[in-house]
């Protein structure tokens, strides 16, 4: 049976007598059969597949409708009349909710079914799920993000879902001292936890606890749980200098915004001198208002995240923060060139570094330790905008070797090798930052260097992160 859009339920055309529940696929191809459903598992041909159908529980499952057409002994909630976006209607929402539970309640398996079987269709299914079962929505939507392949459930139907359900919404005045931190298993991660002041509450989910590329969904309902607001997101692709990483970083910045846009929430990003690089000018003293000109792949990356939260800002009123800041040097942080200077010291080999067209590259490093403060710093105060962190002055990578070579007491040789082009050497003006929080540089870029040098490993973690139940 089909529950049209005016309410009707209409029976559906039989399906072959097989065991099992049969459906045909888009272009009407031969049936596939699907194994009866069980409790807690999905049907699916593979992660992120949006063309089969999944039960949720043994009586209610999601699909896209053009999948849920023709299977017989099962009633078919169409919820299509719903739009994937803020703006549907209680009284509509609570119609389709109403109309599954009547037919769950008969003995009937349930078919809720949208477009594609992802976004409206487990968003309905989940006040449904929480109705037959007598929990919370919270609780139900943690079943339904397990037993589907694609959890990328818009959180904006979500609330309008949960909202026309009676449920509560997320508190809008979550504590400013409880932080989710993505990426913090990663170098600036470690180097956040270990700085964490005193007071804030931490949270740093691995990957596996916590995919930002499963959708937003499921870092809504990790904010919920824990009752955060404030969001760090430090996670990037390891590779950032592929063309597919431009892609993830994107996708997993959307999906922290949904999220943290939709509790009025405020979000933290650290961005990159490298905005800059495409500038011609041999030196360039960047402020805030320098326009930004990227030239490699994450230079594009941080350049395009920066427009995502802009638009934000301006559209949903997020409250976020951006900190451009040259490369982080410190115990167990630095540039990859520099830990490979670092590893050709202690060989013996040559330590070779590039003269381009125009110069030498130079680089604007920051301390570790200023790094933090200037982060904790403008999270503590609330500032948002805008800012640059440095350390002051550019250092070139040869005189970088120099002084690593030094550092170890090695006799290995200097060495350069041509590059075609030239080099843009950014220094980033921090005045702004300087007051907004009184922030000034306390390590010299040379001391840095040389606790990176005696030490490359990271620092074990001094502090446990406080994760209180929330």
């Amino acid at each position: 049976m089909l529950l049209a859009g005016d309410g009707r339920l209409q029976r559906t055309r039989p399906a072959a007598a097989v065991p099992g529940v049969r459906h045909a696929d888009r272009a009407g191809a031969a049936a596939r059969r699907l194994v009866p459903p069980q409790p807690g598992r999905a049907v699916r041909a593979r992660r992120g597949a949006a063309d089969v159908i999944r039960w949720i529980s043994p009586r209610l499952g999601t699909a896209p409708f053009e999948e849920g057409v023709g299977n017989a002994g099962v009633v078919l909630v169409d919820v299509r009349n719903l739009v994937d976006r803020a703006g549907n209607d209680a009284a509509t929402i609570r119609g389709h909710v109403d109309a599954a539970l009547s037919a769950l309640r008969r003995g009937d398996r349930v078919l809720v079914c949208c477009d594609h079987g992802i976004s409206r269709s487990n968003a309905v299914a989940t006040a449904v799920l929480a109705a037959e079962q007598g929990t919370s929505f919270d609780a139900a939507l943690i079943t339904v993000l397990a037993t589907t392949p694609s959890p990328e459930i818009r959180v904006e139907v979500l609330a309008e879902v949960r909202a026309a359900c009676g449920e509560p919404p997320a508190a809008p005045d979550a504590p400013p001292n409880r932080i989710l931190l993505t990426g913090g298993h990663g170098r600036l991660g470690r180097l956040l936890r270990r700085t964490r002041p005193s007071g804030i509450e931490l949270w740093a989910p691995t990957r596996d606890e916590l995919d930002l590329l499963d959708g937003p969904a499921p870092i809504d309902a990790f904010l919920r749980r824990h009752g955060i607001g404030r969001v760090a997101h430090f996670a990037q692709p390891h590779a950032t200098n592929l063309g597919r990483s431009l892609g993830d970083a994107l996708a997993m910045l959307r999906n922290v915004l949904d999220a943290t846009a939709t509790r009025s929430g405020t979000l933290f990003f650290p961005s990159t001198w490298l905005v800059f690089a495409g500038h011609e000018a041999h030196e360039l003293h960047a402020t805030e208002a320098t326009p930004v000109r990227p030239a490699t792949c994450l230079g594009d990356t941080k350049a395009l995240c920066e427009q995502l939260i802009a638009h934000f800002v301006q559209r949903h009123g997020l409250a976020g923060t951006v900190l451009r800041s040259g490369p982080v040097l410190g115990p167990g942080i630095a540039p990859a060139f520099v830990r490979n200077l670092r590893q050709q010291a202690a060989a013996g080999t040559a330590m070779d570094t590039h003269r381009y067209d125009n110069g030498r590259p130079a680089l604007d490093f920051v301390p570790a330790d200023d790094y933090a403060a200037a982060v904790w710093g403008l999270i503590q105060a609330g500032r948002t905008g805008t800012f640059h962190v440095g350390g002051g002055a550019l250092t070139s990578t040869r005189r970088m070797a120099e002084l690593i070579g030094a550092a170890l007491g090695s006799a290995s040789p200097l060495s350069e090798t041509r590059v075609n082009g030239a080099t843009c050497n950014v220094q980033l003006d921090p005045s702004r930052l300087e007051q907004a929080i009184g922030w000034r540089p306390t390590t010299a870029v040379h001391e840095a260097l040389l606790r990176f040098a005696q030490d490359p490993s990271p620092p074990a973690d001094t502090q446990t992160l406080q994760e209180p139940k929330a």
